[in-house]
C-alpha cells in the first residue's frame, strides 16, 4: 500500500470513529483518555494528524457521564434503547411493577405516542382486572396477542403463555359452541402449546367428530406430539367429514409439514378432484401413508371406498386385480396411480 493509500485509509477510519464517537456522546457518554495507551516514553503528539487522531480515539474509553459504569463499545445503546429493553424484559417475565416504571421512564424519552399506548396495553392486561372468558378470549386473540406479536418479537410467546393458561382454567366445563368455536379451553391450551391438555379437551367434548374446529385441533395436537398417524387419520377425516372447512386448515396442516406441502400440490393438479380426494393424493405423494391410514379407517361412501380401493392397490404392489376393482370405482385415480409409478413414487 503506497503512502497517499495508507493517509486516505486513516482519514477514512477517523472519520467513522468520530461519528461513533458523537453518537456515543449524545447517549451520555463521555470520553476518558487511557493514557496508558501509548508508549511510556513518546514525547507529546506535535500535531493533529489522521493517525494522532485516530490513535486517540481507539485509546480512550467511555463512561457514562452521570456514574462510574465503563463501557469500550462505542455503539452501545442509549438511554432509551436500555429503557425499551428493560419495559420488554419485564412484560415478558410479569414483572408489572417494573413494567410500569420502565414505561413511564419511556414516555420521556420517546416521541411515539402509539407504541407507548400499546406497551400500555401489554402492561394493562397483566395487572386488569379479569373479564369473562368469552370477552378474555376475544381480547387476547384479536388485540393483545397481535401486540405482543409486534413489539416483542419471539418472546411473545413468553408473555402470552400464562394469559393463555389461565384462561384455559377459566374455560375448563364451559361446552364447545360452534358460533365460537375459539371460546373453549382446548383453544387456549392450544395457544399455550398444552398439547396433552388441548388433546384432553377436545376428546371429553360429546360428539367432538362432528365439529370441523375441534377435528383440526385435535389432529394438530396430535401433530405437535409427535403422533403422525393419529393426526393423519384426523386430517383424512376432516376432508371426508367437513370438506368445506379442510382447505384453509390443510394450507398449512399445523404439524405436518408434508401435508402441507403435497395439500399445495394437490390444489394446483390438473385433475378434477374434490377435497374428499386429497388422503387419496397422500397415498400417491407420500409412501408413509399406507401405514398411517389403513383402508379400514374410510368411510363407507364414494370418496372412502375410492381411497380403500387405491389403498388395496397400493400395498399389493399394483395387482392386476386392484387395477381392475380401482378403475371401476374412479378411472381418474386409476391413472393417478399408473403416472405416479412410472416415476417409481408408488
Amino acid at each position: 500500500m503506497s503512502a497517499i493509500e495508507r493517509r486516505v485509509v486513516e482519514v477514512v477510519d477517523r472519520l467513522l470513529l468520530e461519528q461513533a464517537h458523537a453518537y456515543a456522546v449524545a447517549q451520555n457518554f463521555v470520553a476518558v483518555p487511557r493514557l496508558e495507551a501509548r508508549p511510556r516514553h513518546a514525547p507529546p503528539w506535535p500535531r493533529e494528524d489522521a493517525s494522532q487522531r485516530l490513535m486517540q480515539l481507539c485509546g480512550s474509553i467511555l463512561r457514562r457521564a452521570d456514574g462510574d459504569l465503563r463501557q469500550t463499545d462505542l455503539f452501545h445503546d442509549g438511554a432509551q434503547t436500555a429503557t425499551l429493553n428493560e419495559l420488554k424484559e419485564a412484560l415478558v417475565e410479569h414483572r408489572t411493577q417494573a413494567a410500569g416504571s420502565a414505561l413511564q421512564r419511556l414516555r420521556a424519552l420517546t416521541s411515539d405516542v402509539q407504541a407507548i399506548d400499546d406497551y400500555g396495553q401489554l402492561l394493562s392486561e397483566l395487572v386488569a382486572p379479569r373479564t369473562s372468558p368469552a370477552e378474555c378470549s376475544r381480547e387476547l386473540e384479536l388485540r393483545i396477542a397481535p401486540l405482543a406479536r409486534r413489539y416483542l418479537g419471539p418472546r411473545a410467546r413468553a408473555y402470552l403463555w400464562p394469559l393463555w393458561s389461565d384462561l384455559a382454567m377459566a374455560l375448563s366445563g364451559m361446552g364447545f359452541d360452534p358460533e365460537t368455536p375459539h371460546v373453549h379451553a382446548s383453544y387456549a391450551h392450544a395457544q399455550a402449546e398444552q398439547w396433552d391438555a388441548a388433546a384432553t379437551c377436545v376428546e371429553r367434548e360429546p360428539g367432538w367428530p362432528r365439529h370441523a374446529a375441534l377435528v383440526a385441533r385435535l389432529a394438530e395436537a396430535r401433530a405437535r406430539q409427535g403422533r403422525e398417524d393419529r393426526a393423519r387419520r384426523l386430517w383424512a377425516q376432516l376432508c371426508w367429514d367437513h370438506p368445506g372447512a379442510a382447505a384453509d386448515v390443510l394450507a398449512h396442516a399445523p404439524g405436518d409439514p408434508v401435508a402441507a406441502r403435497l395439500w399445495s400440490k394437490f390444489i394446483g393438479a390438473d385433475a378434477e378432484l374434490s377435497v374428499g380426494d386429497f388422503p387419496a393424493w397422500l397415498l400417491l405423494g407420500d409412501s408413509f401413508q399406507a401405514h398411517l391410514v389403513p383402508a379400514e379407517c374410510a368411510p363407507d361412501s364414494a370418496e372412502g371406498r375410492a381411497y380403500a380401493a387405491l389403498h388395496r392397490l397400493v400395498t399389493s404392489g399394483g395387482a392386476i386385480g386392484e387395477r381392475i376393482a380401482l378403475h371401476a370405482l374412479r378411472p381418474d385415480l386409476l391413472r393417478l396411480y399408473l403416472a405416479a409409478k412410472t416415476l417409481g413414487r408408488v
